[in-house]
């Protein structure tokens, strides 16, 4: 699922976990490995300034920056 590509079951032990009724149920913060602006987008005015950021696949983000880990070019999204 899309899910664990944003929140890798590797990073699972770094989380500090809530808990209720002596139940692990989520961890205090979500820590996405993506900015999640690239994948929602957003738009907005502020005083003099204008911005708008589209949204890209999820897939094609974590690819793209695999590649620039790698010292390759990124790929057009």
């Amino acid at each position: 699922p899309l899910a664990r590509l944003l929140f890798p079951a590797v990073d699972d032990n770094l989380l500090k976990y809530n808990f209720d009724d002596n139940l692990r149920v989520e961890p205090e913060w979500y820590i996405p490995i993506i900015p999640l602006v690239l994948a929602n987008g957003g738009e907005g005015i502020g005083t003099g300034w204008a911005s708008r950021i589209p949204n890209y696949d999820v897939r094609e983000i974590i690819n793209n920056i695999h590649r620039m880990l790698n010292g390759e070019d990124p790929l057009p999204m």
